[in-house]
C-alpha cells in the first residue's frame, strides 16, 4: 500500500477532505472547488463508495478514486505538506471544505458522483475513461464536467 495512505488513514477526516480539494480542484474557480467536495459527499450516500458509518476518509483513500492518492502521480509526494506547495491555495481549500462540510453551499453538481476534466483527458495517453458517458453528465464547472452513473 501506499505509505501517503496509510499515513492520511491516521489523519482526520476534514484535512483529507481539504486535501482532495486541493489536490483535485485547486486551478478551479471556488465553486469548482466546491463541486469536487460534493462529489465526495454524493458518494458518502451511494452504496457502491459507503457502507453504513462509511467516512469521508475511506471514501477519498479508496484505491484508484482520486489521483493524487496514487503513489505514481507527481502530486502525491506533497499530499503529507500540501501548504509547502501553494500556503494560499492550502488555506482556501480549507476555507471551502469547511462550508461545504457544514451545509452552507449548495450542491453545483447536480448530485454528482464521478468528474474528469474531458480535455484533459483527450490529451493524456490514456484517453477518456470508459466509465464517462455524456448522457449522464449534470454538470461543467470550470474544466470539470460531473457525471451521475
Amino acid at each position: 500500500m501506499n505509505r501517503v495512505v496509510q499515513q492520511l488513514r491516521e489523519a482526520d477526516e476534514f484535512s483529507v477532505f481539504a486535501r482532495n480539494l486541493f489536490f483535485e480542484a485547486r486551478g478551479e474557480s471556488d465553486l469548482g472547488i466546491v463541486a469536487v467536495g460534493w462529489v465526495v459527499l454524493n458518494r458518502m450516500d451511494d452504496p457502491r463508495w459507503a457502507r453504513p458509518q462509511e467516512s469521508l476518509k475511506t471514501i477519498i483513500l479508496q484505491r484508484n478514486q482520486f489521483s493524487w492518492t496514487r503513489s505514481d502521480d507527481p502530486q502525491n509526494r506533497w499530499a503529507l505538506t500540501p501548504w509547502k506547495q501553494n500556503a494560499a491555495q492550502w488555506e482556501r481549500a480549507q476555507r471551502l471544505a469547511r462550508l461545504v462540510l457544514n451545509g452552507c453551499v449548495p450542491d453545483p453538481t447536480k448530485g454528482a458522483n464521478h468528474y474528469l476534466n474531458v480535455q484533459a483527458c483527450r490529451k493524456s495517453r490514456w484517453g477518456v475513461p470508459r466509465w464517462y458517458q455524456p448522457a449522464k453528465v449534470t454538470a461543467v464547472v470550470g474544466r470539470h464536467t460531473f457525471l451521475r452513473l
